[in-house]
């Protein structure tokens, strides 16, 4: 009896479910088919022809440069020449002269120290 309830019964109602799926699957009635309706969006279609025109675009934000720089001249005078590129926005490359200030104000510190010294 043992070997019955472990061993057949499951088997009995494996048998039994696999019948009923066999059962369903032979009688359910057939699938039905359509033709598949194509049915086109309606499009809108026009020629263009390239033109011109101007686009404003408005925006509020703050700005900020991605590089700053901080000029000093390690002697005072008056300057005689600014570069172009030294404008907001402009590039320049190491060693460019971006400022020229006028020597008349250096000569005469130099001439005056050189006084000083000779007298000392």
């Amino acid at each position: 009896m043992k070997l019955f309830l472990k061993i057949l019964l499951p088997l009995l109602v494996i048998g039994v479910g696999a019948l009923a799926a066999w059962h369903m699957i032979l009688s359910r009635p057939p699938v039905k088919t359509r033709e598949l309706e194509v049915t086109f969006p309606a499009v809108r279609a026009f020629e263009v022809q390239p033109e011109s025109f101007q686009l404003s675009v408005k925006g509020q934000g703050t700005v900020v440069p991605r590089t700053e720089s901080v000029l000093a001249s390690e002697i005072a005078g008056k300057i005689i020449y600014v570069s172009p590129s030294l404008v907001s926005g402009g590039f320049f490359e190491k060693a460019d002269l971006l400022v020229r200030l006028d020597p008349m104000d250096y000569e005469l510190s130099a001439i005056q120290a050189l006084s000083a010294v000779a007298q000392a």
